[in-house]
Order: structure tokens, then C-alpha cells, then sequence
């Protein structure tokens, strides 16, 4: 139920397929290079963005036999992160440099223990760390905003739960005060039936 809903979401926010072509030499072909397959607000999924996570899943798994669901699930993902970017920017959620700065240490730092050295890493990279901390830097950026806005909404959850149940405690409360305060029995105290209810019915 849930797949169904986001799909259907994705159907209403979707484009109607923005699409990258580049010329093939020698020829008035065109190829696909790249297509845009959500919009949520001014934040894109690229149909590039599903493959490359759909290939950080599954490398080393061998075939997939479930495909279409494993990216039924991941295109489920971006699109939540890409509705969470969007509140951000509706909520107006500020990250500063020294947050993404930060962060972005304590990933180099991760991807040059993963890799062995800082040689290592930019030579598989093909990048200086340099180059790759402004690669990833609107990505650490999104990915603060997206954190920062899940725990907002996170709070706000708790802080309705709360006010709900302070209500039905107030409320209770009140009853119960009516019910002494007019001599009434508490319904704790009330007598147990004899019968249940649905003896009773079957008695009819």
C-alpha cells in the first residue's frame, strides 16, 4: 500500500521526461544520455541517479532476480530524500559551512581509512581531495538539510502525542471529578455483569 502511494505521488510529480541527447558521430542519430524521471520542487531524479544506486546495492550479488523491486524500493528512497530537500527549502533550513566542512572531514577521513592512504583514494578517484570535497559538497550540504528536517518532523510528531495524550488525561480527569463530585461510582468500581454481552445476545 504504501509502494502504491508513492508511486502515485511520484506520477503527479513527475516531468514529462526532460531528456540529455548528444549526437553520434557520423550520423543525425541522436542517443539518450540522460532523462529526468521526478521533479519534487526545484530537486530533480535523474534516471543516472536510480542506476548508480541501484549498482551501489547490488555490486558483487550477481544476478538480480528481483530488479524492478529493488528499484521500486531505492527510487522510493530518493524520492523521500528529494520531498524532505524540498520542506528543507519551504522551512527555509540553514546549513552552515562549518557544519558541511565538518561533515565532509569525517568522510574524507572515512574513504581514506576504506581506501588505505590519501594516495590510494585519489588514485581511484582519479581526483585530488581536493577536487573531490567540492564534488560532494552540495551532496553533504542536501544530506544535512534532508537529516536536520526528518528530525523536525520527528519532534513535531512527539510534540502531538504528547498534547494528545495530556488532553485525554485532562479530560479523564475531569469526568472523574464530575462522577465524585455528584456521588456517582468510579468505573473501576462499578460491579461485574454476570453475563458478558455476547452471552446476552445469544440468550435473545
Amino acid at each position: 500500500m504504501r509502494r502504491i502511494c508513492i508511486i502515485s505521488l511520484a506520477v503527479l510529480i513527475c516531468s514529462f521526461g526532460s531528456v540529455a541527447y548528444s549526437q553520434t558521430e557520423n550520423t543525425d542519430k541522436f542517443q539518450t544520455l540522460d532523462r529526468v524521471i521526478a521533479v519534487v520542487g526545484q530537486n530533480m531524479i535523474k534516471e543516472s541517479d536510480l542506476e548508480t544506486s541501484f549498482l551501489q546495492q547490488t555490486s558483487g550479488k550477481g544476478i538480480i532476480e528481483n530488479a524492478f523491486d529493488v528499484k521500486c524500493d531505492l527510487f522510493e528512497s530518493l524520492l523521500i530524500n528529494k520531498l524532505m530537500l524540498h520542506q528543507a527549502e519551504i522551512d527555509s533550513v540553514i546549513v552552515t559551512e562549518e557544519e558541511v566542512n565538518r561533515e565532509m572531514d569525517n568522510r574524507i577521513k572515512y574513504m581514506i581509512r576504506a581506501y588505505g592512504s590519501e594516495a590510494m583514494l585519489e588514485r581511484q578517484m582519479k581526483k585530488s581531495v581536493a577536487e573531490i570535497r567540492e564534488l560532494y559538497k552540495d551532496l553533504i550540504r542536501e544530506n544535512i538539510m534532508i537529516s536536520q528536517t526528518e528530525q523536525k518532523l520527528k519532534n513535531e510528531n512527539i510534540k502531538l502525542e504528547k498534547d494528545a495524550n495530556d488532553t485525554h488525561y485532562e479530560e479523564s480527569k475531569e469526568i472523574r471529578n464530575t462522577i465524585k463530585k455528584h456521588g456517582g461510582i468510579m468505573p473501576e468500581d462499578l460491579p461485574t455483569p454476570e453475563k458478558s454481552l455476547k452471552e446476552l445476545e445469544k440468550e435473545k
